[in-house]
């Protein structure tokens, strides 16, 4: 038999604790992500409205999925995503 089958409340707390530390390590980098790409489109953003507005809604669109990500606390997804989205925004 497994370990768990004989210890299953103390194996699902470390499992979960993990799984947490795992979270809260990627908590701060995410939201530094979403934070340093909500600066470049509101820096860009009013020259973006007349030069390239299709590709400043495209960012603006990104971003929201990104927000969405993190709401939701899928932050490798924000990670991720955020490479290309600063990218897209410069």
């Amino acid at each position: 038999m497994s370990s768990l089958s004989h210890h299953p409340a103390p194996a699902w707390i470390c499992i979960a604790a993990l799984v947490f530390a795992g979270c809260t390590r990627q908590i701060e980098p995410a939201r530094r992500s979403l934070g340093d790409i909500q600066a470049v489109v509101i820096a860009a953003s009013a020259d973006a409205a007349d030069y390239a507005p299709d590709r400043l809604s495209a960012v603006q669109n990104q971003l929201g999925g990104l927000e969405a990500a993190f709401d939701k606390q899928d932050y490798a997804a924000v990670l991720a995503g955020a490479v290309r989205a600063r990218r897209r925004a410069r």
